[in-house]
C-alpha cells in the first residue's frame, strides 16, 4: 500500500475528511507507512488527536478493503484520485478542508471557467426562468456550470448546460455510483458521458443528511463564482454562498419579490454584501477571467450586425482615426457619407462621441 492508497483506505473506512487530514499530517510528520497503519493500536499520540470512533476504525484494519473497492470501481467505471494527484483540481487545493480523496465519473477540464448555480428545490416560475437565462448566457461564453444535481434550480442549471452543449459538473452528496434523487437519472447519465460527476464519499454511500452541507464547499471550491437563485432563509444554498465567500469566491444573488419566501435568502444575501445579479454582464464584470471571453463574443456578434461600410469606419475609429476628416482621408467616402455612417453606428450603440467631433468605440 503506497501513500495515496493510505488516504483512499481511510476514506473507504468512513473516516471524515477533516480527520483524514489530521492522520495524514501525523503520518507525514512521523514518517509512518502502511505497516504502521496495520499496527496502530498502541499509538497513544494519534489516539489523542482523533475521535474515539475514528481510532476504533483504525484499529479494525481490513486487509481486503482496497481490493474490494478497486474491483467495484473498475466494474462501475469509477475513478479515484487524491490531492497528491496531478489531475486533482488546483482550485480545490486552495480551500479549507480540501477533500483528500475524490471519486469521479466522466472527465476533468481545468481549462474552463466554472460558475456554480444553486438555489431552491421548490421554486417559482420566475426562478426557473432566471436560472435558464443565466445558465444559457454563461454557456454561450464557454462557461462550465457547476451544481449539486438536487431538484429545482440545480436540475434546471444542469439541464440548460446540456441543452446548449456545454460542460457541467454534478457534485454529489452520495457516492458517484448513486443517482440521487433517482428522478434525475437522465441528467446523471448524460453528465456522466459529457461532463463530470464527482464526490468525496466512497461508492455506495447513501444520501445521509449530513453529507449534503459538506459537499457544498466542493461546489463553491471548484467554481470561480457562485450564483444563488431563489433560496429560503435557511436554504442549503446559503451554506454554499457563505462557504464560497470564505473561500474568496465572488457570490452573486438574484433579487426577488420581498414578499416571497423563496427570495428571503437571496434578498438578505444582497443586503449583506452579495453582488446583485440582474444579467450575465454583472457576472462578467466581476469575474476577471470571463471578461476577455465576453468581449470577444460581443465583438464577433457586433461585427456580424454591421454593414461593410460601417465596419470600415468602425475599425478606423478603433485604430484612432476617430474624427470625420481622418476617416475621409483614409477611405473613399465623402464627408456626408462618413457623417451618416457615424450616426448609424451611434444608433446601433457601438460608438459614442467622446468630444466635439471625435468618436470612440464602446
Amino acid at each position: 500500500m503506497n501513500y495515496d492508497e493510505i488516504l483512499v483506505y481511510l476514506n473507504a473506512k468512513g473516516i471524515s475528511n477533516s480527520e483524514i487530514l489530521i492522520i495524514d499530517e501525523f503520518f507525514s510528520d512521523n514518517n509512518l507507512t502502511a505497516d504502521d497503519l496495520k499496527d496502530i493500536t498502541n499509538n497513544i499520540e494519534l489516539k489523542s488527536l482523533v475521535q474515539k470512533a475514528t481510532f476504533q476504525k483504525l484499529k479494525d484494519y481490513d486487509e481486503d478493503l482496497l481490493k474490494k473497492l478497486y474491483e467495484y470501481n473498475d466494474k462501475h467505471g469509477i475513478k479515484v484520485i487524491t490531492y497528491n494527484d496531478e489531475m486533482y483540481p488546483v482550485s480545490l487545493k486552495l480551500i479549507e478542508n480540501s477533500p483528500a480523496v475524490l471519486y469521479y465519473m466522466g472527465s476533468f477540464n481545468e481549462e474552463t471557467i466554472k460558475i456554480a448555480i444553486v438555489g431552491a428545490r421548490n421554486h417559482t416560475e420566475y426562478g426557473a426562468y432566471v436560472t435558464e437565462k443565466f445558465a444559457s448566457d454563461l454557456c454561450e461564453l464557454g462557461v462550465e456550470i457547476v451544481s449539486g444535481m438536487a431538484y429545482g434550480i440545480d436540475s434546471i442549471a444542469h439541464k440548460t448546460a446540456l441543452k446548449y452543449g456545454a460542460r457541467t459538473t454534478c457534485v454529489l452528496g452520495t457516492g458517484v455510483d448513486i443517482c440521487y434523487p433517482s428522478k434525475n437519472r437522465k441528467i446523471y447519465e448524460e453528465v456522466r458521458e459529457k461532463g463530470l460527476i464527482i464526490s468525496e464519499f466512497p461508492p455506495t454511500s447513501g444520501p445521509m443528511p449530513y453529507r449534503f452541507p459538506l459537499r457544498n464547499r466542493i461546489i463553491s471550491g471548484l467554481s470561480d463564482g457562485v450564483i444563488v437563485v431563489e433560496a429560503k432563509d435557511r436554504s442549503g444554498s446559503l451554506i454554499t454562498a457563505r462557504v464560497g465567500a470564505e473561500q474568496g469566491k465572488e457570490v452573486f444573488a438574484v433579487p426577488g419579490n420581498i414578499n416571497s419566501v423563496y427570495s428571503e435568502g437571496t434578498n438578505k444575501l444582497i443586503r449583506d454584501g452579495a453582488i446583485i445579479a440582474l444579467e450575465v454582464g454583472d457576472i462578467v464584470e466581476n469575474i476577471y477571467k470571463l471578461q476577455e471571453e465576453f468581449l470577444d463574443k460581443k465583438n464577433k456578434k457586433m461585427r456580424t450586425e454591421l454593414g461593410e461600410d460601417e465596419l470600415i469606419v468602425y475599425d478606423l475609429i478603433v485604430k484612432g482615426k476617430n474624427d470625420v476628416d481622418s476617416i475621409v482621408q483614409n477611405t473613399n467616402f465623402s464627408v456626408s457619407q462618413v457623417s451618416g455612417i457615424l450616426t448609424v453606428l451611434e444608433i446601433k450603440g457601438v460608438i459614442m462621441e467622446e468630444s466635439m467631433g471625435r468618436f470612440m468605440s464602446k
